[in-house]
């Protein structure tokens, strides 16, 4: 129970802050707030990178990736240079030879379209960059609204 604090000292220290911040000038937290939204818009955009897929198995059988325990990769050998990529999950399969007539001439490349499929997946999953550019202006908008506030304030303390 060291861990924890207690609910009083919890009351107290969230009094004092309240009473810290309370006495700063609406400006000076304005102030900091626009400096720290300014920090952050100027961080670049970053693409996210997808893992590799992990493959068990060894070649001349069926090899596995399992990205998630609810989806498995398995690329299997039909014939000397015909291989092909099966995307199991919880509600079926997807077979890359029957639904987009894709077969590959060996492991390598078969497992390099399973890896393909697995990143456009888990990326489409994401917002692009330009959506972060969006939500900073909105900050932006905010923040500049809120300096008017502050200075109508400021006026009317004069």
């Amino acid at each position: 129970m060291s861990d924890l604090i207690r609910r009083e000292d919890a009351l107290a220290l969230r009094d004092k802050l309240a009473d810290i911040i309370g006495a700063l000038p609406m400006s000076s937290i304005h102030s900091a707030l626009s400096e720290y939204r300014n920090a952050i818009r100027a961080l670049p955009a970053v693409q996210p990178k997808v893992k590799p897929l992990v493959w068990e198995g060894a070649e001349g059988e069926d090899i596995t990736a399992q990205p998630d325990r609810f989806h498995t990769y398995v690329v299997r050998k039909l014939s000397e240079k015909i291989f092909d990529v099966i995307l199991s999950h919880e509600l079926g399969s997807l077979w890359f030879r029957q639904s987009r007539n894709e077969v590959w001439p060996d492991y390598t490349t078969a497992k390099a379209a399973a890896q393909a499929d697995y990143e456009a997946r888990s990326l489409s999953a994401l917002e692009p960059a330009v959506q972060r550019a969006h939500v900073n202006e909105k900050h932006k908008s905010e923040h500049d609204a809120a300096n008017v506030l502050a200075k109508k304030d400021a006026e009317k303390r004069k």
